[in-house]
């Protein structure tokens, strides 16, 4: 099959989206824009805000503010970006340095197979990562 093919309905809203909505939905793109698919433990006002972001974006989309296939590609290549996760920060790379061989392999461990899965300190970030799927 020849995916040009396909033919993708979008739900568009029934009535036109106010001015000052579509100001929330280009400040909503850019700010995920700007996170260029990174998010750090480090930094919980910033992953709150990106959650409650992606909380907008999730009403948005289930409510018709995305008129064509153009804006969905805009809204949803940064949010691969930020599902991806490979780039997120879950450790202190200087402090890195001065810990034990222990440590450094529980760190690995859990960058390469517990980040996934809430451990408290990552719970917002796998928020996101969830609301994005």
């Amino acid at each position: 099959m020849n995916p040009a093919n396909f033919v993708y309905e979008i739900s568009t809203s029934k009535t036109s989206v106010p001015g000052s909505l579509n100001k929330i939905k280009i400040f909503v793109q850019n700010y995920l824009k700007d996170t260029e698919g990174v998010q750090s433990i480090f930094e919980f006002g910033r992953n709150m805000m990106t959650l409650e972001i992606l909380k907008i974006i999730k009403f948005m989309l289930n409510h018709g503010f995305f008129n064509n296939l153009k804006e969905l590609k805009e809204v949803s290549a940064p949010m691969i970006n930020l599902l991806n996760g490979s780039n997120d920060i879950y450790y202190d790379k200087t402090e890195q340095k001065s810990l034990s061989d222990e440590a450094k392999s529980n760190i690995e461990d859990f960058v390469s197979v517990k980040r996934y899965f809430c451990s408290g300190n990552n719970d917002i970030i796998v928020q996101c990562k969830t609301i994005v799927c």
